[in-house]
């Protein structure tokens, strides 16, 4: 049984299958015993596998994030068992043959349909997307009624609306500290997502500084760090 929370829930969620940079990061997650999900595209090779085993060994949950990252928003009744058999199925798959759950999916490019929910729906537990792209300047994540969640609404909500991580979407720490500080306030789960973890990090992917600067800032105000294993 999953407990609601007393200060609120981060779900930090990374995906494109960069799993090198994911893995050096562990020891960052441990010391403030946050848990994180990671999204793979491509089929997963023996090294990609064995990576998928190493997080979830470490408390993390895995998912996938279709074989060439193609879009899911064309996706319809006539042409949705194609998407399947090309994007999802191989995957899920690899990962089933290796004995590792495949319970998430992340949608590229956050493109998705009425008629995409509807078939996700029945192969994961969870989905994520992303709320805003490319946020324009001076946009504040905590003044979006659309980024935060209620304990109650999760388990109801196959697709879980994520804020990016990263230079591109306007994430500065202080954007950062208020949306937390909001979740906190309001006790509700706020999702990010982001791609690689690095100290010189591209537009979309998130510098081991401000990952450091997120898990502390919610650890201080005692926000759990789950990953969607730790979801309803």
């Amino acid at each position: 049984m999953i407990l609601p929370p007393e200060h609120g829930m981060v779900c930090l969620t990374f995906d494109d299958g960069r799993y090198t940079e994911w893995l050096a990061q562990l020891s960052l997650f441990a010391e403030y015993d946050a848990h994180a999900t990671f999204f793979y595209n491509g089929i997963p090779d023996k090294a990609a596998l064995d990576s998928m085993k190493q997080l979830r060994s470490a408390g993390h949950a895995v998912g996938i994030h279709t074989v060439h990252h193609k879009d899911a928003d064309g996706m319809t009744a006539e042409n949705g068992n194609d998407y399947l058999q090309n994007e999802i199925f191989p995957q899920l798959e690899a990962m089933k043959q290796a004995g590792i759950e495949a319970n998430y999916f992340a949608y590229p490019n956050n493109a998705r349909t009425a008629y995409s929910e509807q078939v996700m729906g029945r192969y994961f537990r969870h989905c994520r997307a992303g709320l805003l792209p490319s946020p324009e300047k001076g946009f504040r994540i905590a003044d979006q009624p659309q980024a935060f969640l209620a304990f109650e609404d999760i388990a109801g909500t196959l697709t879980l609306g994520g804020c990016g991580l990263g230079e591109y979407y306007a994430s500065t720490n202080d954007n950062l500290d208020a949306a937390l500080e909001h979740a906190a306030g309001e006790n509700k789960l706020i999702v990010f997502f982001s791609h690689g973890i690095s100290v010189n990090p591209g537009p979309v992917d998130t510098g081991v500084d401000m990952l450091r600067h997120l898990l502390q800032k919610a650890s201080e105000m005692g926000m759990r760090l789950v990953s969607m294993d730790e979801l309803p």
